[in-house]
């Protein structure tokens, strides 16, 4: 059965070296496009304090969105767009942060076949994942994993820093240390390009504009306007710094799974979510269940912004 799946997935370019096997690099990527994969990054969903409250800009809340399948599909189109159009060297160095899955890297493993790839992924879970996925390549090919920026040798300098950040690495992300992180690690003609993908309105929100009047949400709506405020992207530092920076805004919605599985996700005990909200009256709190529960069929719909930041050096 898997190699049928395999071959249904073609146009992720899977291709037969001169032996008849796949090659490894379009192997991995047949792997990291298969929803039917469990341990593929598609249905190994963690509910933990590293995912932010209400993070609909996370690898695994996308493809729960509809199917599988087009969740990963869209996380494909969100890459695309991320390296699109970059002037590719083989003996670029690329430095990728917020590597929650490799799906992000498989540009430039492909093109940066010389200068080598380093990625940095800081959760222990995702890093054991991660390092089991590489072990599809040949050695020679594979990137290096590391746990944090700390680890990057004095001297150590790239061609290209990127990534993707969702809203769970916008919690605590550091601006400041981003532009101290190029300025240390950057070459002298490096580019930045970063995906910033973070959730616009909470659960409470959305339904208060489906429904207008509904007083027992206001203070969840404040309180979710509060914590969004903390994720917005604050890029003065790296300008400040000698970059030049271009940004490219657009939306998307997010169907999430109703009924239960939105119960689960936010309002039971002690998750992110409950704990963000703080102290909330029960009348609140079971207004909001209630009307989650009525969108069991259709799932309930939350706004995602991404950003794509676009930088280089000034010329000096």
């Amino acid at each position: 059965a898997k190699s049928g799946l395999v071959q249904s997935r073609l146009h992720c370019g899977c291709v037969l070296s001169p032996h008849g096997r796949p090659r490894p690099l379009f192997l991995l990527c047949v792997v990291l496009c298969l929803p039917e994969e469990p341990q593929a990054e598609v249905c190994d969903c963690q509910h933990d304090d590293q995912r932010a409250a209400f993070d609909v800009a996370d690898d695994n809340m996308q493809r729960e969105s509809d199917d599988h399948e087009k969740g990963a599909e869209r996380l494909h189109r969100l890459r695309q767009r991320l390296w699109a159009d970059i002037p590719w060297r083989r003996n670029d160095r690329v430095l990728i942060l917020g590597s929650h899955s490799l799906l992000w890297a498989l540009d430039p493993l492909r093109e940066a076949l010389e200068g080598g790839v380093t990625l940095v992924c800081e959760a222990d879970d995702d890093r054991a994942r991660i390092s089991a996925q590489l072990e599809l390549l040949d050695p020679e090919r594979r990137p290096l994993l590391i746990a944090s920026t700390a680890e990057l040798a004095a001297e150590q300098r790239f061609d290209w820093i990127g990534g993707r950040l969702g809203s769970a690495d916008l919690v605590s992300f550091d601006w400041q240390q981003l532009a101290s992180l190029l300025d240390r690690h950057s070459d002298i003609h490096a580019g930045l390009r970063l995906l910033v993908s973070n959730a616009q309105a909470g659960p409470a929100g959305v339904l208060i504009k489906q429904t207008p009047g509904l007083i027992e949400l206001e203070s969840l709506v404040e309180r979710e306007q509060q914590w969004l405020q903390r994720l917005k992207p604050r890029t003065e530092a790296l300008e400040a710094t000698g970059w030049i920076l271009k940004s490219t805004r657009w939306q998307e919605t997010i169907v999430l799974s109703g009924g239960k599985t939105l119960l689960e996700r936010w309002l039971q005990t002690g998750s992110q979510y409950r704990r963000m909200l703080g102290e909330q009256s029960e009348s609140s709190l079971n207004m909001l269940r209630r009307l989650l529960e009525q969108h069991e069929v259709h799932g309930l719909g939350l706004p995602l912004q991404h950003m794509l930041i676009s930088g280089s050096r000034k010329a000096t």
